[in-house]
């Protein structure tokens, strides 16, 4: 046989893979690790950041709502604090629109809450001592008079017969 011959011995076909060079495969490989990874580390770092934004909007709104809610309690809040019971006989003291208004009627009667009952109310709401004194100020005549302070409106007017009727609302 003409290799025989020469004394050179043809490798089988397992003896020939074997002899291959491996650094293709692992350059490939490691390509492949490096193509792998340029892909799923900014996916998994955008969606990382997406739940963190998430999470941080869900927190903010559930903050906002538990702050709507206290600002709705205030009325009812302050109406336990100064022991006033809420629609006393004649609802003479009510929460409307779900905590928006706080309705005085009959203020000075004695069907209705007393002055002090509106003193304590208005400065548990942080409203101004000149406020008190010109709601006791106001008589029959001048009709319907209207403040306002940080965060509440007020209308109020007085009848000898009836006393003062006050409406508390929050501001817009």
């Amino acid at each position: 046989m003409v290799g025989e011959e020469q004394g050179s011995v043809v490798p089988s076909g397992s003896e020939e893979r074997r002899r291959r060079p491996l650094w293709p495969w692992l350059l490939g490989g490691g390509a492949a690790v490096v193509l792998a990874a340029a892909i799923i580390i900014p996916v998994s770092l955008n969606a990382a950041a997406e739940s963190a934004r998430q999470e941080a909007e869900q927190k903010a709104a559930a903050e906002a709502a538990a702050a709507e809610q206290v600002r709705l309690d205030q009325f009812q809040t302050q109406l336990r604090r100064c022991a006033i019971p809420s629609k006393k006989a004649g609802s003479t003291v009510t929460v409307l629109d779900d905590g928006e208004a706080l309705e005085m009627l009959r203020v000075t009667k004695y069907d209705g809450p007393s002055y002090a009952d509106l003193e304590c109310m208005l400065n548990g709401l942080g409203a101004p001592a000149s406020l008190e004194s010109e709601i006791g100020q106001t008589r029959a005549l001048d009709g319907r008079q209207q403040d306002e302070w940080d965060g509440f409106s007020i209308s109020w007017s007085y009848h000898p017969d009836d006393g003062a009727s006050v409406l508390i609302k929050h501001a817009d």
